[in-house]
């Protein structure tokens, strides 16, 4: 091997951690949140954080990510293996006259977000899910001005002591996942 291709090797090896040499969470948050989150202004760690205290779940070896076909209905979680069976239940669900239903990665609730979602289904696809969540975070942080006020008031915008209660649990779980996330 030539010392050139040596040096290359080694750049190639070096890169990343160059690049990501505040926090290693390159790596670590998938790229469509990290694209996602450069078009609205949204650190990645936020929105990824945003998701995993949204919908995490502890999958195959032990990781905790974002389930994309998470539903909460009524206060009560469901999560599915398939796409295609989320969508099934979400349209039973909205048939029976629900409409209180978190949707997907970022939890985007039908009631207030249906015309933004177009479609209930349509919900469910994780680039648009994650989409429509940072413009709702974003906007949510033109109000609150600071990160975690922000996230709490995406998850529970309300202004009575039970919603602002709410909110910051919410906010606590989202910087135990944010400060997990700084650590890697």
């Amino acid at each position: 091997m030539t010392n050139r291709s040596k040096l290359m090797r080694w750049m190639l090896l070096l890169l990343p951690a160059t690049l990501c040499q505040n926090s290693c969470m390159a790596d670590t948050i998938p790229r469509g949140y990290r694209q996602i989150a450069s078009q609205f202004q949204i650190p990645a760690d936020v929105l990824y954080a945003v998701a995993l205290t949204e919908s995490g779940q502890t999958i195959d070896k032990g990781l905790f990510r974002p389930w994309p076909w998470t539903l909460n209905v009524a206060g009560k979680p469901y999560r599915f293996i398939t796409r295609n069976a989320a969508c099934r239940e979400l349209n039973r669900q909205l048939t029976q006259g629900i409409r209180s239903i978190d949707i997907g990665l970022m939890q985007i609730n039908w009631r207030w977000n249906q015309k933004r979602l177009r479609s209930p289904c349509r919900a469910l696809s994780p680039y648009t899910n994650i989409h429509h969540g940072a413009a709702l975070l974003k906007a949510a942080y033109s109000v609150k001005h600071t990160w975690p006020a922000a996230v709490g008031y995406y998850h529970s915008p309300g202004q009575q002591s039970k919603q602002r209660k709410r909110a910051e649990r919410h906010t606590q779980r989202y910087l135990r996942h944010l400060t997990k996330l700084s650590a890697l």
